[in-house]
């Protein structure tokens, strides 16, 4: 009757009916926020096209694109129904609810208290903005804010498309959700795959995906092996604090009982990491090399620490109670290529560093003697640059440094150094650039055999004793780089040349070698002044360096070719044979490299005998295909010098084929062959991967051929599956290995 009357009685009634929504509106609006204010609890903010107030039953009835706001939590829905003395909300139909704590959740019908903290809804599914996962119910329950319960629940972290399963999800007849101890407990569980059940949990229990961290057992792990027997690991994860966790694995076998910890700091400035182990075996000697031991051991550990913005420490510790200890028992992880205990502090200034540290070494091989290896103690570097004349281009250099070894078996050294360098640098048209400078060491030595070795360990020329030595040098670098454009690209060719002048000094075998033991000629120091590694040894008399390369590069490849030698020009050169550049004319050394954007990758680093251009060093690596399916190799070639006897050929190829033939898999399979010495294969390897948004599975199957007095070969294999939130599964096995015709068990 209203609205008719509104229609027929023209302007006069019309504003009549104006006058009484507005004066409508402002009672709706006031009486709203006063009642929830007087309840004492959060304002609640109400919006909707059309709102109906009921004095009799107290519910306020709202509809047409209805929207309930309290602070950050809003609920959007077609209609609902809200009341007063009750604080509650009645959505008889679907609604969003969106909480920045949780996620946003999309149900049927629900009852639900003003202040979102409690409430009752059917058909629900909740979408975690934590970490993207899933919860569905038929029925969810939330009781005192912290407490939830789930009819009919599932749960996935997968990303779910329509049509389709998730590749996994957990269904469960009742799940139960605490909020305090933000845990998730499944009853009745069953794991699908695929959306096909695969196997039933009667009781799952594990955090809710809010948590970053939490202390508890994680995922078990199954070995079986011919040194550990059969053996089983459940690891536990202890959240110390904030910043600190430690994670115990223990390891129970039928051969050997390991316990291994973990322990993770981080400090307001700086951080620790350490990992040790203790080992128990049942066979005291796995072979004849081997010394007889129950109980091993093992500690592994590194961290850094900023006092200041100036000075920093850092620190590192490999220490086993065997070498054969990582070697044996894998699962610890510790198999160190140079077991290296130092500790570091250094300076930082804004012209300077200053480094002082300490080493102790330990052998990683059963063949190798401990009593023999150095121990550092101290080594201190301190290096100053200054440009003093910034307008003239001037750089000044120094390094002063002192190095002290002892030994339990050998001999003790101590060397005092100083260094000093001053050079510049021009670039003249059309792009000439030239360089100069020189340098000056100056090194005192003090040197003592041991007593009990004799000085076996010395040279035949070593003296002991105090030893000085002065040795200055001058350097001249030149090189004009020419680029021509052509059709698409540019061509570059870059001649260089290097003139070095220092006396002809002898003698210097005489003099302890410490650091300047591995030495050879490549592309990378053949423009060096000083190309031999370390400061015990020195490149005397004076030498010319030619070199060249030639760059060729367009969009769709480049391709770049160096070629150099040197040229001694005094008759003193450095008494290192089989280093390339042992005679007066050096060896040929030289690069290549070819890239073709997502086709090919390939770099070959080569040295030739100067005296026929034979090959005498090889080293490439090349990558073919693109990031779905390619195959990569190397190559090392160290062909024996005829002129040391005590030098070492080697001859190896490494392959490895990689394929991703559809998103989510990669399949790989790896060799190593020797060509000279095993003449077979060393290792291989087999892996398939798959891996998703919340899935990752894996198995690897590794071969090794490798055999010697401590290792025999051995065939390893892993399975590992990850389900996100959930945890994983890791099981080893070594397989047995054929006994060779006429060989003996050492176990």
């Amino acid at each position: 009757m209203f609205i008719y009357s509104l229609a027929s009685s023209g302007r006069r009634a019309l504003e009549f009916h104006m006058i009484y929504r507005l004066f409508f509106a402002a009672f709706s609006i006031f009486f709203l926020t006063a009642s929830v204010y007087g309840s004492g609890k959060k304002p609640l903010i109400i919006h909707a096209n059309k709102a109906k107030f009921s004095r009799k039953s107290g519910w306020l009835d709202a509809w047409g694109d209805a929207v309930v706001k309290s602070e950050k939590v809003w609920l959007k829905t077609s209609e609902f129904s809200f009341k007063r003395d009750q604080q509650t909300l009645k959505v008889p139909q679907n609604f969003i609810l969106s909480d920045p704590s949780t996620g946003v959740m999309k149900g049927g019908k629900a009852l639900i208290s003003s202040d979102f903290t409690e409430g009752v809804a059917e058909d629900v599914t909740l979408y975690l903005d934590e970490d993207g996962s899933t919860f569905s119910a038929k029925k969810m329950t939330r009781i005192q804010k912290d407490y939830g319960e789930l009819d009919r629940s599932t749960y996935s972290p997968c990303k779910i498309c329509k049509g389709r399963s998730p590749f996994w999800q957990l269904k469960a007849r009742k799940t139960y959700w605490d909020g305090k101890k933000q845990e998730l407990e499944h009853r009745d569980a069953v794991m699908e795959i695929g959306g096909v059940p695969i196997f039933f949990l009667p009781h799952i229990q594990h955090p809710d995906p809010t948590v970053k961290r939490r202390s508890g057992f994680l995922t078990p792990q199954f070995h079986k092996g011919k040194d550990i027997g059969e053996m089983i690991m459940v690891p536990y994860y202890y959240a110390v604090s904030d910043h600190q966790d430690t994670t115990f694995y223990p390891y129970l076998g039928t051969r050997a009982q390991i316990l291994k910890n973990q322990y993770r700091q981080k400090l307001q400035k700086g951080e620790i990491e350490v990992q040790s182990s203790f080992a128990h075996n049942d066979v005291v000697r796995f072979n004849a090399n081997e010394k007889s031991r129950n109980f091993r051991w093992h500690i592994d550990g590194n961290g850094k620490y900023h006092h200041n913005r100036h000075w920093r420490s850092t620190f590192q510790i490999n220490r086993a109670s065997d070498p054969i200890y990582g070697k044996r028992f894998t699962q610890i992880g510790y198999e160190p290529t140079l077991a290296v205990t130092s500790y570091q502090l250094e300076r930082f200034g804004r012209n300077s560093h200053f480094d002082v540290q300490t080493l102790k070494f330990q052998e990683t091989s059963s063949l190798e003697d401990n009593n023999k290896f150095p121990f550092v103690i101290p080594h201190m570097t301190f290096r100053y640059w200054d440009n003093p004349f910034p307008d003239r281009g001037i750089l000044v250099e120094s390094t002063t440094h002192f190095l002290g070894i002892t030994r339990r078996q050998g001999r003790s050294v101590a060397r005092l150094g100083e260094e000093l360098a001053i050079s510049k640098k021009w670039i003249l048209p059309p792009g000439f650039y030239l360089g100069v400078g020189g340098n000056a060491k100056m090194d005192a030595y003090w040197s003592k055999k041991d007593i009990v070795t004799g000085g076996v360990d010395q040279t035949p020329n070593e003296r002991t004793g105090q030893q000085t030595r002065f040795f200055p040098q001058a350097h001249v670098d030149m090189g004009l780089p020419f680029r021509r454009l052509i059709q698409g690209g540019q061509v570059t060719f870059t001649p260089q040349a290097k003139l070095v002048m220092s006396p002809q000094r002898s003698g210097e075998e005489k003099l302890p070698n410490e650091d300047s033991t591995s030495i050879d000629l490549d592309e990378g120091n053949l423009f060096s002044n000083h190309r031999l590694v370390g400061r015990d040894r020195i490149d005397p008399g004076s030498r010319f360096v030619l070199g060249a390369e030639v760059e060729a590069e367009r969009k769709s490849h480049k391709i770049a070719i160096f070629l150099g030698q040197s040229y001694q020009l005094s008759k003193v050169r450095t008494r290192i044979i089989d280093t390339g550049f042992d005679h007066s004319a050096s060896d040929y050394v030289g690069r290549l490299s070819f890239k073709i954007p997502q086709m090919l990758d390939a770099t070959a680093r080569a040295r030739f005998r100067k005296e026929n251009f034979s090959l005498s060093r090889l080293s490439t690596n090349i990558t073919i295909g693109p990031d779905f399916a390619n195959l990569k190799g190397g190559y090392t070639l160290y062909r024996k010098d005829p002129g040391n006897l005590a030098s070492r050929e080697i001859n190896q190829v490494s392959l490895t084929a990689q394929l991703k033939p559809i998103e989510k898999w990669t399949f790989e399979a790896g060799m190593r062959y020797d060509y000279l010495l095993a003449r077979r294969i060393l290792s291989q390897q087999l892996k398939a991967i798959y891996e998703n948004e919340c899935f990752r599975g894996s198995f690897i199957l590794t071969r090794s051929n490798f055999r010697d007095k401590e290792m025999q070969p051995k065939t390893d294999g892993l399975i590992e599956l990850s389900f996100r939130n959930l945890g994983g599964f890791q099981a080893t096995k070594q397989f047995a290995e054929p006994r060779r015709r006429g060989e003996v068990s050492t176990i």
